[in-house]
């Protein structure tokens, strides 16, 4: 049996990331710091998540009175062309991306920068973030390979399941934690 960690349209079972909550979040957090001007920068895998997260984003802005840029990414560079957009704010749903656009561009203080991490690439975020949309990737994990065994044992309800993330403002960074990603941690003998 096959397990996703993405939403998909071949019907094959999921455990699936939901940032719809936490992306309100951010963008409520985003319009109270005066951004109006919003731009999702989001890698574009040519699949169902690509327009579920197009599709919360612009729920979430135009439930929060800010307007939506939708940015898909199909090269790491084509984030140079961020420093081009006249967003007051970046949402950015491809980690690595967001780090090469930082090494090579200084934004504009007054810009907000959300990034969309999970636990294990955390550690490696860079300086200058607003928030996070964090997601739980361990307990991701964890799900699938209990759907996994369940479809193993013909016990599987073919749905997915859903992992959600939560959005963190900068004031709540110290709080936060990269999980271990070690063998004797994620399986215990």
């Amino acid at each position: 049996p096959t397990i996703m960690l993405y939403h998909n349209d071949s019907g094959i079972p999921a455990v699936c990331r939901d940032h719809s909550a936490a992306m309100r979040k951010a963008v409520a957090y985003l319009v109270k710091q005066q951004c109006r001007n919003i731009v999702l920068a989001a890698w574009s895998a040519g699949s169902a998540n690509d327009k579920i997260i197009s599709d919360d984003f612009d729920s979430a802005c135009r439930m929060a009175g800010a307007v939506p840029e939708v940015f898909l990414l199909s090269d790491l560079s084509d984030m140079d062309i961020l420093s081009t957009k006249k967003a007051d704010a970046i949402l950015c749903d491809a980690p690595y991306c967001l780090k090469y656009y930082l090494s090579r561009h200084v934004p504009d203080p007054q810009k907000h920068i959300i990034g969309i991490y999970d636990r294990w690439n955390w550690a490696e975020h860079p300086e200058g973030l607003s928030g996070v949309i964090l997601l739980d990737a361990e307990m991701q994990i964890r799900l699938a390979v209990r759907k996994l065994i369940a479809a193993i044992e013909n016990r599987s309800d073919g749905l997915p399941d859903i992992q959600k993330s939560e959005f963190f403002p900068q004031k709540k960074f110290s709080q936060l934690t990269a999980d271990d990603l070690t063998l004797p941690h994620l399986f215990p003998y």
